[in-house]
């Protein structure tokens, strides 16, 4: 499902982007004992930023980033062309329907899609299907404790 206006503004903004980079991926990183080098699919990657932080902190050896709205998609090739992000590719295409052989990819990372999606559970096997035995699903998304305090 496509961002409403309040949304995309928000993930669009540099509150998120701070929070992003000092919060979120500094979490998953330390979660994650993935090794550097591997092939990574990010879903919904927004306007790139995620995409970025993720060859920051990952260092993988190649990305494919997707998004179901294609302003976004814009936005994140804009982006990667200013970053110097070659090893990246973007692509228009749903969570629920990817465009991926299966066992393609070493990780999968989610920057809060998951619950933009009405029927996530087909997301969840897609995801599966894609990823490796013993690859990892690394997710940052909301839940009820999400409201609980101002960060989350």
């Amino acid at each position: 499902m496509k961002l409403n206006l309040l949304e995309y503004a928000a993930m669009n903004s540099k509150i998120r982007a701070f929070h992003q980079r000092k919060v979120e991926t500094r979490i998953l990183r330390e979660l994650s004992d993935l090794p550097n080098n591997k092939k990574i699919l990010e879903i919904g990657c927004g306007n790139g930023y995620g995409t970025y932080l993720i060859n920051e902190f990952f260092k993988p050896s190649e990305i494919n980033a997707i998004d179901f709205d294609p302003r976004m998609i814009k936005k994140a090739r804009k982006s990667a062309s200013k970053r110097d992000l070659l090893h990246v590719n973007y692509q228009e295409a749903s969570v629920t329907a990817l465009p991926f052989d299966n066992d393609e990819f070493d990780a999968i990372i989610d920057y809060g899609i998951l619950h933009h999606i009405p029927n996530w559970e087909d997301a969840i096997k897609e995801c599966k299907r894609v990823l490796k035995k013993g690859g990892q699903f690394i997710l940052d998304d909301l839940s009820l404790d999400t409201w609980g305090t101002f960060w989350g």
